[in-house]
């Protein structure tokens, strides 16, 4: 039998905490189960799409690079520590973004077109835009 609930995890300062959306319903199906089972916890967003990756590296990154002299690595790297980083013992590192969802990868290019159209001068059109 499988049964699904929405859950919200919540990770502040090494502390978890797991709210189970009417927990009462929950309770009662567990009161109905026992034995070995195998808990499965899946994200309700969609992983970033192939389209919005093969937009960040070949429009976004590509005109960042064309406008800037860097390399699209390097843009890459730029970025994601400007807009995609987390500080390990003091020290600010960058994050990997193929874990991204559609909606985190959105903001995350959201922010770099933002920041490229006010500090590069320089137009990045959004994906569904059509070409003038």
């Amino acid at each position: 039998m499988e049964k699904k609930f929405h859950c919200n995890i919540d990770n502040n300062d090494g502390k978890v905490k797991l709210s189970i959306s009417n927990r009462s319903l929950f309770e009662q199906f567990l009161a109905t189960i026992k034995g070995d089972h195998i808990l499965t916890i899946s994200s309700l967003y969609k992983a970033r799409s192939s389209q919005q990756n093969k937009y960040m590296y070949g429009v976004v990154y590509k005109m960042i690079s064309d406008q800037t002299g860097y390399s699209m690595e390097e843009v890459h790297d730029l970025m994601r520590m400007m807009f995609w980083s987390k500080e390990v013992q003091g020290v600010k590192v960058p994050r990997s973004t193929t874990e991204f969802s559609t909606i985190e990868m959105e903001d995350y290019l959201s922010k770099i077109r933002m920041f490229s159209s006010q500090k590069l001068g320089l137009y990045i059109p959004e994906p569904n835009e059509e070409a003038v």
